[in-house]
Formats: C-alpha cells, structure tokens, sequence
C-alpha cells in the first residue's frame, strides 16, 4: 500500500493559529475575540439569569464577567477533560447545539471560546457554579493545572479575561465603539446592566434607531407562542430618497444583512398596500413605499443561522421567516393608522407618488433614446430609408415641404391609398382600430403601445420634453377615419395623443382632419362626393358609404389627395393641455370638438 507520509491532521489549536482569518474574518484588531466572549455572557442575560455584566478594556487585553449560572463544571466523559478546559481547547464544543439549555442564543458553532483562547498569548477563565469555583490559566492556548475551590457565597456567573496575541492582530486594542454600540443594543432591549470601565452604558434613543427621520417613530413588538419574535422601529425622512433599513439585530447580536432585514422590508411594504387605494397601488412600485425609510430591526429565533463563523449576515431565505413577517406588518398597520399619524401618512404617500413619477421619467428618457427615430433639421434632406419598426408606407422626396403623412383606419384603406398615392409626396401609416387613450399614462406605457410608436416615428420630430419641431418628416399630418362614430371616436383620441405626444406640432398648424364623404353621387359622368345629408340632391342616385374601405380605390384618392375635391380641417388648438383632457377624459364626437372651437 502507497504511504502519503506528507499529508498531517491539525489539531484544533494548530488549524486556528495557522488560519485564524478563516475563524474570526478580520485580523486589524481583536475585537472578535470580544464578541465571542462577550455572546456567551449576554446569552445567559437573554435567557434571564444574569442582570449585570461587566467588561474592562486596555489596549492589551479585555476582561468580561457575568452574574449568570457559571459555566458548567465537572469532567466530560468522552475526553477526560475539565467542561471549561474543553471549550476553550476543543473545537465545536459547548451547549448550543440544541434549544435544551439556550431557547434564544447568538453563539453556535461552539468555535468562539476555542478561537479566543488559541489566539491569545494569555487567557483565564473562572467559574462560579452552585458551590464551586473553578479557575484555569492558558498560555498560548494550552491549559495550566486548574485551581477549584468552595464557593462560600451566593455569587455564581462566570469571568473570562484575554490577552489577544500581537503575533495574529494588527493591534491589540479592542475597538471601543463598536463595543459600546452592542452593549447600548443590549441595555436597549434587555432588563440588564452592563458597565464599560465601570461607566454604566446607556440605552440608544428612538432618533439614534431612525437617524435623520423627521416623522414620529412608529415601534412595534411580536411575540409568537414558540418563543420567537421581532421588535422593529421605523420612521420616514419626508424631505431625502434614500432607503436605510439596514440597521438590525439577531438576538442582540448585531447584523445589518441578511433575511431579518429583507423580512422588515416586506413587512413594511405590506403594510403600506393594506392602506393604499387600487390606483396608488397599481401607480407606485411595490418598493415606494421603502422611498426615505429609516428603522431598525431585532429578530429573536430559536435556531439563527449565519453565513460564516464571523456572523455578518443572517443566512437563508426571508420567505423562511413570513410567521414573522406577516405578524410585524400587521403591527405596523395598526400604527399606519392611527390618527395621531394620519397628517404624516398622507404626505408620504404624496412623497412615493411623486419619487415614482420621477423615476418614471428617468427610466422614460433611456427608453425614448432606444426608441425614437427622429426626422433630419429644415436645414438636411429628409432621411427617407429610416428603419422605423412600422407598417408606414413612406414618401420619396427628401424635401419636407409638399410632403403628407395621411394616418388611416385600417389596412383596407391604406392599402387603397397606396396603389393610388403619388409615392414622392404622400406617405400612409395605416392604424388598427382605436388609438390609446394616452391621458394619464405613463410615457413609456403609451410608447410601449407598438400603433402610437409607430406614428411618433413617422412625424419623427420626438415626443414630450425631446419633441423638436424642426425635425418633423412631412408638411401635413392628415387624419382620415371614416364618418361615423367609431370613426369620430378614432379622430378624438388622436388628436388627444397628438395634443399630449406632440403639442408644439399641433400647436404650429401641422395637423389636419380629412373629411370623409357620406355619400357619393354623378353629375353625368362627373363623381361628387356629398358630406352631409343637407348637400345630397336626393332626386339624382346616390351611393351610401359605410366607411373609406367601402369606397372604391380612385374614389378614396380623389377625396384625400385631390387638393379640388378633399376637404381637410386645420387642428386650431391653442391649449393643447385643455384639448388632451377633453378628448383622453371622453372620447367626444366630431361634433363635440366644433362646439369647443377645437375643430374651426
């Protein structure tokens, strides 16, 4: 059998020594070590039976105690070895590895204790357990001969002081502010008192919770029947746009990423769509509601997951943790509600509104540069070979002067008029049934609709804020639809879509309605079309036009290209805003649009 005499198992001590960055992530400082230490003495405040820690710090070393139970005493079997030497030499040992001692607890992966002591030149750790005291030195993670002695007062916990190795950190000096901040989160959400250098540590505040809100905090608490539970605080800054929820906890361990903040989201998202109306909601993305959002989270479980032995981030999905979810939104609802919030609630919904509109018209400025064709300057030939993504039958002169863009009604039609068109001049954009009623909508929803896009780009002069008149591709915009109510419906929305896509090109007099006749009738061999009922001689034959499909193909091109026979109407819209509401609002007859003086 082939040996492998080069391959070596590691001891525990020898894996952390050589890879300590692999057990406690950065290695500038040995705040950590801290944590460590420091997880095991709020876990015993957590479950209640301790009240009071108390740390002290140096630049070189860190000592913390607690009035909890003590570590447990006496010799584990399997090893042979004292219970408090076994955690600090053996890895994943301890007592968390099932909710029988801990129901609530951030340590886990029984790695803490072994890492601090490995990585310290000096470390000591004494417990005070029923009526026993038990203290054991370590130097340089290996144990010395332990001192147990009678426990002679009612004093129990335990104490464990650190020397963290200047051969493995970058300094030896704890980091004393983020010290600080866990042991506030904890005084903040903990019947506990903690000292720092015997300085009692205060609470934080609702406004240190919610930085740089300026609307009341909101701050609700869950408690399930298995011991879980949530305690989040949020509030809203009316004036800024920035989302900061990331600001949380995993009992009382500080963790600003990962499924407890994503559940905080949801919850409040939820809570904000019980409250908004079917418009709002069908307006606003679902994350509006997040637009200015301060808060702060806190998620007590009974079995956290983390990703990696540092604990940065909650692992797993938030969907894993709805039992919470839905009962925080629920909570939050309720205090959405209140009265003393009603001034509060209204103004941000105004605020989302008007976040999303501007997005709208970020996200609608890219999407009209992918979009829009636009025609050449007055001062260039008309582009006529522009690829345009539409049905559009294009004219042929490179002149703009002379030129006629008819938009018909329907293939029929414009298949009509293309055999008959002189193809230099007239330009046919055949359109299928009703045009989009654009008033209210998004810019990028009406462009979406491939019939508007179609006939933007054939003007070509933009749309909105991008329109250019200087750009427009033809002389006359000519609407022709036929001369019934479907037909007058087409014309009025448009000219509504017109008034709010293109105002200025309505506004300068390029857009005109072609008549179309009712009847048709001869004078001997000469063919008259009739618009109106008044104008039909009744005693000479007459046809009756159900629409411009149902004429015949030459009869169509005299009444549109004709310039002795067709009747075309100038759109005299001085207040195209006024006129883009009437039409989009109802979709007003032809009649209707002469009595407002749209139609001259």
């Amino acid at each position: 059998m082939q040996k492998y005499d080069h391959l070596d198992a590691l001891t525990d001590g020898e894996a952390i020594v050589r890879n300590p960055a692999m057990f406690v992530g950065d290695l500038d400082d040995p705040t950590h070590l801290f944590s460590e230490v420091y997880d095991n003495a709020l876990d015993e405040a957590i479950e209640g039976h301790a009240d009071t820690i108390r740390i002290s710090i140096d630049d070189t070393s860190f000592e913390i105690s607690d009035n909890g139970r003590g570590m447990p005493q006496g010799i584990h079997e399997k090893t042979g070895l004292h219970y408090p030497i076994l955690a600090a030499t053996k890895l994943f040992s301890g007592g968390k590895f099932n909710n029988s001692t801990y129901k609530i607890h951030m340590g886990l992966h029984g790695v803490g204790l072994t890492c601090v002591n490995y990585l310290s030149d000096y470390c000591r750790i004494e417990t005070r357990r029923n009526d026993k005291i038990f203290s054991v030195d370590f130097d340089y993670g290996k144990a010395r001969e332990p001192i147990i002695a009678n426990n002679t007062s009612n004093i129990t916990g335990t104490t464990v002081k650190a020397v963290p190795s200047a051969k493995i950190f970058g300094t030896t000096k704890i980091n004393e502010e983020t010290v600080r901040n866990r042991c506030r989160l904890a005084v903040t959400f903990l019947d506990v008192n903690i000292s720092i250098n015997g300085e009692k540590v205060e609470p934080f505040t609702d406004a240190e919770l919610c930085p740089g809100a300026d609307t009341p905090v909101i701050s609700v608490s869950v408690e399930l029947e298995n011991g879980e539970g949530a305690i989040a605080y949020l509030a809203y800054d009316t004036k800024g746009s920035k989302t900061d929820l990331n600001q949380g906890s995993v009992n009382l361990l500080r963790v600003n990423e990962g499924a407890h903040i994503k559940s905080f989201e949801w919850a409040t998202m939820l809570a904000w769509q019980e409250l908004f109306d079917q418009n709002t909601k069908e307006y606003l993305s679902i994350r509006d509601s997040l637009v200015g959002a301060r808060g702060f989270v806190l998620f007590f479980l009974l079995d956290p997951k983390y990703r990696g032995q540092t604990k940065e981030a909650l692992a797993g999905r938030y969907e894993q943790y709805d039992h919470i979810t839905h009962a925080l939104s629920k909570k939050i609802l309720e205090r959405l509600k209140e009265k003393s919030f009603a001034p509060y609630r209204k103004a941000l919904e105004s605020k989302f509104k008007d976040y999303r509109k501007h997005i709208n018209e970020i996200h609608t400025s890219t999407f009209l540069d992918e979009v829009l064709r636009f025609g050449d300057k007055d001062d260039a030939a008309i582009n006529r070979s522009l690829k345009l993504d539409s049905k559009l039958f294009d004219s042929s002169s490179p002149k703009r002067e002379g030129t006629e863009l008819f938009i018909v009604e329907g293939d029929s039609a414009g298949g009509s008029l293309v055999k008959e068109r002189d193809s230099k001049i007239h330009a046919v954009l055949p359109l299928r049934g009703k045009s989009l009623n654009v008033v209210d909508k998004e810019l990028k929803r009406i462009l979406d609709n491939i019939e508007i896009r179609s006939l933007v780009n054939a003007i070509g002069c933009g749309v909105r804020h991008k329109e250019d008149v200087s750009r427009i591709r033809y002389g006359k915009i000519i609407i022709a639809s036929d001369a019934d109510n479907d037909g007058y419906q087409i014309q009025a929305l448009l000219i509504g879509a017109l008034c709010y896509l293109v105002p200025e090109t309505v506004r300068t007099g390029h857009v005109y309605i072609a008549q179309a006749p009712l009847f048709g009738q001869y004078d001997g061999k000469k063919w008259i079309p009739v618009y109106s009922q008044e104008e039909l001689n009744r005693n000479k034959s007459f046809e009756r036009y159900k629409g411009l499909g149902s004429m015949e193909t030459w009869q169509l091109a005299s009444v549109l290209f004709d310039e002795k026979i067709r009747r075309l109407t100038q759109i005299a819209a001085k207040d195209v805003k006024k006129v883009e509401k009437l039409v989009g609002y109802s979709a007003f007859k032809k009649e209707l649009l002469k009595e407002k003086g749209v139609i001259k």
